[in-house]
């Protein structure tokens, strides 16, 4: 069973009792539950969860009784400050607690647990200790992420050597991990944002089956000497440490590495040490300032899949990287490398995806004509000229050419295969647009968002499987609605800030569409009657929209759940046909002065959640709505 946004009643609770059968149930975020005496008698319940609840421990004693419970879920249930009541239960096998107001006293029974297997007490704002964990003998993973655990809190760790998965990951009070020689079972250790030191971490060589290694933001690790001897380790991330390249010669002898993550190690210049990680499929330099000559050793890792040289400021060429024949992803964004240092990535004939955003030295797009299995390209914000080379090989599904204000036209652009298209601020023009769209009849996804120099749609009417069209601040006119209007497949359709759109009648003919979004254009109440037919529409943006005076029309539009109309000139009457619309959960009013009168409206909308009529003219409004299951926000004009 699962329940979500849910008034829970007392005789919705009766039922609950009822349902002896029951196994599972989620509770999420349903307002009116304190107790959970209506579960008291599940006997065969096996898991509980409670999300975004206001429950108490008072109110969860009553589970206390529930024999059969193995895995017990509390996130977000900011009113709980114990779990003591939780001890009984000793068929636990797992349990996970977040965000809460749990202090050490609140966990004290715990130690009954015998038989729990994993235990998550994450983001606990009083928790310093966690000695109840030393009799749970069977413990294989612990979770501590985001507490103020202390050093000594963590001594009790020292006496837990069976535990295979630990994390204390942003807990800022640990610095001495001493203990840590008694974990000899330990497979996964998490102490990124602490402040452990690479001294602190020699006594790893005690934790030889350790096969992954988080420090990440620890300003103390130096240099990753502690490494050395861990010959199962096949996963590090020394994320934004201040390792240096003297410091990371024991890497050299960590063989078993796939995954590498030295992102943002300002100090990292030289990565002549990957040479011998012939495993290593996953590696991350982004931020560092490596060179040209210093990433030959790349040519090493043929097993590669992964690499990300974003933001290396430093580099111009990697042409080395040739010799990456199993490479999948490549990013370069943010470098500076030529068209000349980027020809030879035409060898990397794996390749699916490639980020060129922001390389302002390269113009063109032939080195990736001869990528047959390339998927995905994001060429965002460059000075690039010459695009034709895309669709060389004809594979590719997704591109991004956003912000490019070179780019007029994309030329003969052949992409049969095109599903995703973005040239959000781009400079092309209506030729430009026509021309590309003529050879992309797979498209689904067309972004024109900024594309100032556009100013008709003729090409978009050409797009039989299109389902997305993103437009913003574009001088399209009425001509251009009715070229859109003949994408029947047509789901999401923004059009925004197009000041010259008065009428979007033609738009009845997209029963697909289910997010229309046309604010701050300049649509009338006349011009909006054919959206009555739209008949699956869900969301409707007409925020801004000052020309309208009356949407009464949309009162046919049964399975709409959210309506903007924050500053129009809609009245009382203007709205009452609303009434129609039982589905609908959001109603933004906001600064619609002449709305006077909303009790009606607001009675005749059962689903009704959020109610905004902030900068309106009601007044004697109420902040709450019925039993406090509906939030209003009101603001009386004197």
């Amino acid at each position: 069973l699962t329940l979500c946004n849910t008034p829970l009643s007392e005789v919705m609770m009766l039922y609950l009792s009822e349902c002896v059968s029951l196994e599972r149930v989620v509770v999420n975020s349903c307002r009116g539950l304190r107790s959970l005496e209506c579960l008291s008698s599940l006997q065969r319940l096996t898991e509980l969860s409670l999300l975004n609840m206001g429950i108490t421990e008072e109110g969860l004693a009553f589970i206390s009784s529930c024999n059969s419970l193995r895995h017990i879920q509390l996130d977000n249930c900011m009113k709980l400050q114990g779990i003591n009541c939780l001890g009984s239960l000793i068929g636990l096998r797992t349990l996970s607690v977040s965000r809460n107001r749990v202090s050490d006293d609140g966990i004290r029974s715990l130690s009954n647990l015998r038989n729990l297997e994993q235990l998550r007490l994450v983001s606990f704002n009083r928790l310093s200790s966690v000695e109840p964990v030393l009799c749970l003998d069977k413990l294989l993973e612990l979770d501590l992420t985001e507490n103020w655990v202390t050093d000594e809190g963590c001594a009790a760790l020292a006496n837990c050597g069976q535990i295979q998965k630990l994390k204390l990951a942003s807990c800022r009070c640990v610095s001495d991990v001493r203990w840590i020689c008694a974990l000899t079972s330990l497979r996964f250790l998490d102490l990124s944002k602490t402040h452990v030191r690479s001294a602190d971490l020699q006594l790893l060589t005690m934790c030889q089956r350790l096969e992954e290694l988080h420090v990440a933001s620890c300003s103390g690790v130096k240099d990753a000497s502690f490494v050395e001897g861990l010959l199962s380790l096949g996963h590090l991330d020394l994320t934004d440490t201040s390792i240096k390249d003297a410091g990371t010669q024991s890497i050299r002898k960590c063989t078993a590495l796939t995954f590498l993550s030295l992102q943002d190690c300002r100090f990292l210049t030289d990565i002549q040490f990957v040479e011998p990680l012939r495993n290593l499929l996953n590696l991350n330099l982004e931020g560092t300032e490596v060179v040209d000559a210093n990433i030959i050793p790349l040519m090493h890792c043929t097993k590669l899949e992964v690499l990300s040289l974003r933001h290396c400021l430093f580099l111009t060429d990697v042409r080395c990287l040739r010799e990456l024949k199993a490479l999948k992803s490549l990013d370069l964004s943010g470098t500076y490398v030529t068209d000349e240092g980027v020809s030879d990535v035409s060898q990397c004939i794996s390749l699916e995806r490639i980020d060129l955003s922001e390389c302002c030295l390269i113009t063109h797009f032939e080195f990736l004509r001869p990528l047959t299995a390339l998927r995905h390209v994001i060429a965002d914000r460059m000075n690039v000229l010459d695009v034709t080379g895309l669709g060389g090989s004809g594979s590719v599904e997704r591109v991004s050419i956003a912000d490019c204000k070179r780019l007029g036209s994309m030329g003969m652009l052949e992409a049969p295969r095109l599903l995703d298209l973005s040239l959000k601020k781009s400079a092309i023009t209506d030729s430009g647009i026509h021309s590309v769209l003529l050879r992309c009849h797979s498209l689904r996804r067309l972004n024109l968002q900024n594309c100032t120099s556009i100013t008709e749609l003729s090409a978009v009417a050409q797009l039989p499987s299109l389902t997305e069209l993103l437009v913003r601040n574009m001088k399209i006119t009425n001509k251009s609605v009715a070229f859109v209007a003949r994408c029947a497949t047509l789901e999401k359709l923004q059009m925004v800030e197009c000041v010259e759109i008065t009428d979007v009648n033609s738009l009845k003919y997209l029963h697909r569409l289910v997010e229309l979004d046309l604010s701050r254009t300049s649509v009338t109440s006349g011009g909006i009657v054919g959206l009555a037919r739209c008949y699956n529409l869900k969301k409707l943006n007409l925020s801004g929209c000052r020309y309208l005076t009356e949407v009464n029309c949309l009162g046919e539009l049964r399975l709409l759940r959210e309506l903007h109309l924050g500053r129009t000139t809609v009245s009382d009457s203007g709205i009452v046909g609303l009434c129609r619309c039982m589905q609908l959960e959001t109603l933004i009013l906001t600064n619609c002065s002449q709305i006077r009168e909303v009790e009606k409206l607001q009675n005749c909308l059962p689903c009704l959640v959020k109610f905004d009529v902030y900068g309106t003219s009601v007044e004697d409004s109420r902040r709450y709505l019925g039993v406090g299951q509906r939030v209003q926000h009101a603001c009386v004009v004197l």
